[in-house]
């Protein structure tokens, strides 16, 4: 194996383009190597580039009986670097029903908004927990949502989830185990 040490490569015109190698070459790279491209243009690129990620946790628990969605305390907002920037959401919490009437576990609602429009959901969410034959019947589920979103701005967006009751009763952060709620900006 041959190896050429230098501090600098320059196009033999003194502009224009350096090509390393020939279609089918492959450059292998070893680990701990740092490319530095502050400042510079990178092109050539293939599209599906992470450019942020945004993440928070929340773990105080919610109650309510409402059917009316409320926020769950897991927003963020992340400002697209381009318009044709795609955002990555996940989600993550834990749901618990009650339906007193039943003997299945309440059922939970949750949906992701973008700003104040709905962009994934509602969906229910039960899994059934076992008691009494007849009375306080309760479902508990780790609920994982992921969304790919198409934004096409370059303005600050805020995305949230929310849940409602579709039953007797809906906690969300349930026995107060943490939510998780992350961004992450795809270049296309």
């Amino acid at each position: 194996m041959s190896e050429v040490k230098t501090d600098k490569l320059s196009p033999r015109t003194g502009s224009g383009t350096v090509t390393l190698g020939t279609s089918g070459d492959t450059f292998d790279v070893p680990s701990g190597v740092t490319f530095d491209v502050t400042g510079a243009t990178v092109s050539g690129l293939t599209t599906g580039k992470v450019l942020q990620v945004l993440s928070m946790t929340y773990s105080t628990e919610t109650y309510s009986t409402s059917a009316t969605f409320a926020d769950t305390g897991l927003t963020l907002a992340i400002t697209p670097s381009a318009t044709s920037s795609k955002i990555f959401v996940l989600a993550q919490i834990k749901t618990t029903g009650q339906d007193n009437s039943s003997t299945r576990g309440g059922k939970v609602g949750l949906q992701i908004l973008k700003d104040s429009s709905i962009i994934y959901g509602p969906i229910k969410s039960a899994i059934y927990l076992g008691g009494p034959s007849s009375v306080n019947r309760q479902s508990q589920n780790w609920n994982q949502l992921q969304f790919l979103d198409s934004p096409s701005t370059t303005s600050a967006t805020t995305y949230k989830l929310q849940f409602n009751c579709n039953d007797d009763g809906a906690w969300v952060n349930a026995d107060g185990q943490m939510g998780i709620f992350t961004l992450m900006e795809i270049g296309a």
